[in-house]
């Protein structure tokens, strides 16, 4: 009898968009709940900073308490930044670093002036180009 080889499993994109959004919201919640994050200097509880992490990642601006007059300015820094996270998109599916790697091909050098310049390879990865796919004989 053989051993049986093992598949190893990959995740989906969609469970790692899940995976990701949900990360950041309980990340977001836990730090939250932390005494520096609120003006009174105390723990917040759990589900008003969960409510208030989702509401900010999911950019719904739905909130528990006063933004202004309970969370500090570390708190109101730390919403922001999910804020801004949630307006980027959890779930766009971009890979950051894939994204960095390509952006270097819309930088032409020339002759030590740096233009910008268009990557037909970025633009349309199956090698599509459109430059003469629109014109008609």
């Amino acid at each position: 009898m053989g051993n049986p080889v093992k598949k190893r499993r990959r995740m989906t994109s969609f469970q790692k968009i899940l995976l990701g959004f949900i990360g950041v919201i309980i990340l977001g919640a836990l730090i939250l709940m932390l005494p520096i994050s609120a003006k009174s200097r105390t723990v917040t509880p759990f589900n008003q900073a969960l409510f208030t992490s989702t509401s900010a990642v999911c950019v719904t601006g739905l909130i528990v308490q006063d933004t202004a007059t309970y969370w500090s300015g570390f708190g109101q820094a730390v919403i922001l930044v999910l804020i801004q996270i949630g307006g980027l998109g959890v779930g766009s599916g971009i890979d950051i670093s894939e994204l960095a790697v390509q952006a270097a091909d819309l930088f032409i050098v020339d002759k030590g002036d740096i233009h910008l310049g268009v990557s037909f390879e970025i633009l349309f990865p199956e090698g599509r180009d459109t430059r003469t796919a629109n014109q008609h004989p």
